[in-house]
């Protein structure tokens, strides 16, 4: 059918991978530059899940403060210790500094778009959690139905994000911090469109 010509060739096209990593203080260094015990970065440990075979660019957008003091200007170290740990990621990781304060990750986002010339789809990865999935073109929200299995893992559940869908499967709404439904959204959000995203 068409719709699945359609859904065939998006899966086709290739993917910006954006994280919005600019919030927290300038006295510390941030989340994702925290190093886990073997030395590696929070983000990679936040990247490396995910199948990037359709990913154009990773770009990692970060506070000037941030640049200033915990990279003295110079973003080769990270982008060299990303690709070391993710060769698939050779020439494809970027590294964003964010010149001015923005008032949320959305806006982090908007802002990396528009400077870095993106265009077509776009995946935003939260900078502070990790899980498997295959980047693709599509609008889509990430997410984990909770189980018994599965939740003794899940740390602070009623402070999470759930997802609720329409009978059809539409996702209807995300509440954050209230348990509305059996599945929680893990840090993952496609857009098939980056331009639409801004606008």
């Amino acid at each position: 059918t068409q719709k699945e010509r359609q859904n065939k060739q998006r899966s086709k096209m290739s993917v910006t991978v954006i994280v919005p990593a600019a919030a927290g203080s300038s006295d510390a260094p941030p989340t994702w530059m925290k190093r886990l015990p073997d030395g590696t970065l929070v983000l990679v440990s936040v990247l490396r899940p995910l199948d990037v075979a359709n990913v154009s660019r990773v770009i990692v957008a970060i506070a000037a403060a941030h640049f200033e003091k915990f990279c003295h200007r110079n973003a080769t170290d990270i982008v060299r210790h990303v690709e070391r740990a993710m060769p698939q990621l050779a020439g494809r990781f970027v590294v964003h500094v964010i010149d001015r304060p923005t008032r949320s990750a959305c806006e982090t986002v908007a802002v990396t778009i528009r400077a870095e010339g993106v265009r077509g789809p776009v995946f935003i990865k939260d900078c502070d959690g990790a899980f498997a999935h295959k980047v693709q073109a599509a609008n889509c929200v990430v997410g984990l139905v909770v189980t018994a299995e599965n939740s003794r893992g899940l740390q602070c559940l009623p402070h999470k994000s759930f997802l609720q869908y329409a009978p059809s499967g539409v996702l209807t709404n995300i509440t954050e911090k209230c348990i509305t439904s059996a599945c929680i959204s893990v840090g993952g959000y496609g857009f098939l469109d980056a331009e639409q995203y801004v606008a």
